[in-house]
């Protein structure tokens, strides 16, 4: 991992010869920020295949002035970031307020109860909402009002999501021709999202805090004893902060026989450059544009 900043450190770089920053009329611009990271993608939309991508890491904050000096300064140090004109800009936030509600429940007056229930009212956040089609529901998720200003004063025309939009969107998609129940766990930092499907239906999702890779398997192995599924039979997709013969990975392959990476979905080509980055570790990074589906 690269030094460059007291403040953050840059965990990948990737950037296509092909970059033009005179041509970002026909670049669509993607990026993720959480508690203790900031990736930002380019997809070259004339050609359908993405060119630039970089992650920058900086240590874990839930104080929104504290992420909006570090996001700026990610973006001063960025190599396209700084660029405004681009085709269009999505920024999908990776924080852990967020809550499905289906569609016959929804109620726009009842928003801020929805969330204060799994999570406690805070004033100084917004509320938003993403429209899962696929599955007829609603996902609310909170973002700290300074963000949410930041980000539309870097990019006004952003349209502003929630990370699990992306990964259960790309899940039903992928999963819709399955015939057999598929567990899919995304990781992230000390979290990681489960969920489980079956055809296009959402049977089961959750998001479940660990410290240990025993954590990690026992919430696996526990959700999979409560919906009845055979460890050794049901089909498990990785993707997110997993790597081949990490910790994670290793307790996961003791305990249950059909496990796999996640693969990019077939829409778009990839620069050959991106074959340095660990498997599926940018799943959602790069199936943002499902979140309008």
């Amino acid at each position: 991992m690269e030094l460059t900043s007291a403040k953050f450190q840059v965990k990948h770089s990737v950037i296509d010869e092909s970059f033009d920053p005179d041509k970002t009329k026909r670049y669509r611009l993607f990026i993720q920020l959480g508690n203790d990271f900031l990736a930002a993608c380019i997809l070259d939309d004339s050609r359908k295949k993405f060119i630039c991508l970089e992650d920058f890491r900086f240590h874990f904050s839930d104080n929104a002035e504290i992420l909006a000096e570090k996001f700026e300064l990610v973006k001063q140090q960025s190599k396209f970031l700084l660029f405004e004109d681009f085709l269009s800009v999505n920024c999908c936030v990776n924080f852990p307020k967020s809550t499905l509600v289906p569609e016959p429940l929804y109620d726009k007056n009842s928003e801020t109860l929805f969330l204060d229930f799994n999570f406690g009212e805070n004033k100084e956040e917004l509320i938003l909402t993403d429209d899962l089609k696929l599955i007829y529901a609603k996902n609310l998720f909170a973002l700290p009002h300074l963000l949410q200003k930041m980000l539309l004063y870097w990019f006004p025309h952003v349209s502003i999501h929630h990370m699990s939009t992306a990964f259960i969107n790309s899940l039903i998609i992928s999963n819709r021709s399955r015939e057999e129940k598929t567990v899919s766990v995304n990781v992230r930092s000390e979290v990681f999202d489960l969920a489980i499907t079956y055809g296009s239906k959402l049977l089961f999702y959750n998001t479940f805090h660990y410290k240990t890779s025993e954590d990690f398997l026992y919430f696996i192995l526990f959700t999979l004893e409560q919906l009845q599924l055979n460890p050794e039979k049901v089909f498990v997709k990785l993707s997110g902060e997993i790597e081949t013969h990490n910790n994670l990975h290793e307790s996961v392959l003791k305990y249950l026989q059909n496990v796999s990476f996640s693969e990019y979905l077939n829409a778009y080509k990839f620069s050959y450059r991106f074959e340095q980055l660990p498997p599926a570790a940018y799943y959602t990074l790069f199936n943002q544009h499902l979140c309008e589906s």
